[in-house]
């Protein structure tokens, strides 16, 4: 009888480490999904950004652009009218 409550226990303690290996492996194997996701996820951000960044930088780069020749212009504007003079 004795033996048979201890064999009952050794199969209970067996199965119970067998589940707990299985779910760690469960775990290790949904950290690992959810790395890889946040890393599809932080790409794509940076993408998104960045595509967002440019046209502003292109923008600015052309406001300013357009403002120096603007400038140049009255300045040519200013001393051909004071060549005139």
């Amino acid at each position: 009888m004795f033996n048979h409550i201890t064999a009952r226990l050794n199969t209970i303690e067996e199965a119970r480490r067998n589940d707990f290996g299985r779910i760690s492996s469960e775990i290790n194997s949904i950290n690992s999904s959810i790395e890889a996701l946040q890393n599809k996820m932080i790409r794509h951000y940076t993408l998104v950004v960045t595509r967002r960044i440019q046209p502003i930088e292109t923008d600015q780069l052309s406001v300013a652009s357009q403002s120096e020749t603007s400038s140049q212009s009255r300045a040519s504007i200013s001393s051909s009218s004071e060549a005139l003079a």
